[in-house]
């Protein structure tokens, strides 16, 4: 397997997206990771160093931008000391959010950026992950979860349903079983998405644009992509593809993912609304043995994704239907979010 180094989160200016800054009004640079760190890339194609506190900078971890981009939560480590930091869209340090206990290994904003959650992870006896809600401005920090277990990946990551009341996370239970739950917040109350089913697994995948439902793969039935309903619980059939990452369009009514079939991987778009999916890249094209992890354009005109070429993870950009396929001039090696655009 050939691991990635970097997180990278870009914005990415050039002649090819020059319409999508337009459409979108964005004037933000491109944010890559390489060898020297996080760098902003402007469009003349001239880098400098995204967070100018070299020490600061070289403490970074982990980089994860708000809803809007206009600011990020950035973990940093330094000795045995694991922090949470909050950066505004320059790059400045906005404040020390917390220090956590142990080790900080997730944060994921709230979609108002009014708040986050985070994980404390410790290692003693097996493993011990705590889920907690806090403020923007450090107050109010309270515990969501706590899970003891002998799998150090027991928690897997979380998604905020869009109206920031229900928090979608999920874990691995016993027996490498991967269940989907949800935290009410009004009500700070938790419950399992969908009955267990022995021996079957589901993972998280997003909300509907209405937040109506949660979009999930799921070893249940046939396999692939599903559908379930908040009031009904009910699970609807979308896919028989396996998904990696999905990117949800602008207007969200079409996820984009890479998706594995026997003998074959490509980069497919989803309708959400009916399931039909396209495949996007040829026999050939594709060539990782990770997560192509592609996402849309602010205005839905391309898509970029990340492929193994010559030796190294490159990313990529082709426009929605599949045509166009560009190389991207960056150093980068992972892969991408649009940000500073609304």
């Amino acid at each position: 397997m050939k691991h990635l180094l970097f997180m990278v989160l870009v914005l990415f200016i050039n002649p090819a997206f020059g319409a999508a800054q337009a459409t979108t009004g964005c004037e933000s640079d491109m944010l890559i990771a390489h060898h020297d760190g996080y760098m902003r890339l402007d469009a003349a194609g001239d880098t400098r160093p995204f967070i100018t506190d070299a020490t600061l900078a070289a403490r970074v971890t982990q980089l994860f931008p708000s809803s809007a981009g206009a600011a990020f939560a950035a973990i940093t480590q330094h000795a045995d000391q694991s922090q949470i930091v909050i950066l505004d869209a320059t790059g400045t340090l906005e404040r020390t959010l917390l220090t956590c206990p142990h080790v900080c290994r997730w944060v994921d904003w709230s979609p108002d950026e009014t708040q986050l959650v985070y994980v404390d992870f410790a290692e003693a006896e097996g493993y011990t992950w705590q889920l907690y809600l806090i403020n923007r401005d450090g107050t109010g920090a309270r515990l969501l979860l706590e899970t003891q277990t002998f799998d150090e990946g027991a928690f897997v990551h979380s998604v905020w349903s869009r109206d920031g009341r229900i928090l979608a996370y999920e874990l691995v239970e016993p027996l490498v079983q991967r269940r989907i739950f949800l935290y009410d917040l009004d009500t700070d109350t938790h419950e399992i998405l969908l009955p267990p089913e022995t021996g079957k697994s589901e993972g998280l995948l997003g909300w509907s644009r209405d937040g109506d439902a949660v979009l999930l793969w799921s070893d249940r039935e046939r396999g692939g992509i599903f559908r379930a309903r908040l009031d009904s619980h009910d699970l609807e059939h979308l896919s028989l593809l396996r998904p990696g990452a999905v990117g949800w369009s602008p207007n969200g009514e079409q996820v984009v993912f890479f998706g594995a079939a026997p003998g074959q991987r490509h980069i497919y778009t989803m309708e959400y609304a009916t399931g039909r999916t396209t495949q996007l890249t040829q026999t050939g094209v594709i060539q990782t043995d990770g997560d192509a992890r592609p996402v849309w354009s602010p205005d839905g005109q391309h898509i970029i994704f990340q492929m193994w070429a010559d030796e190294t993870y490159a990313l990529f950009s082709m426009k929605a239907n599949g045509e166009g396929l560009t190389r991207l001039p960056t150093a980068s090696n992972a892969f991408v979010a649009w940000l500073g655009c609304e």
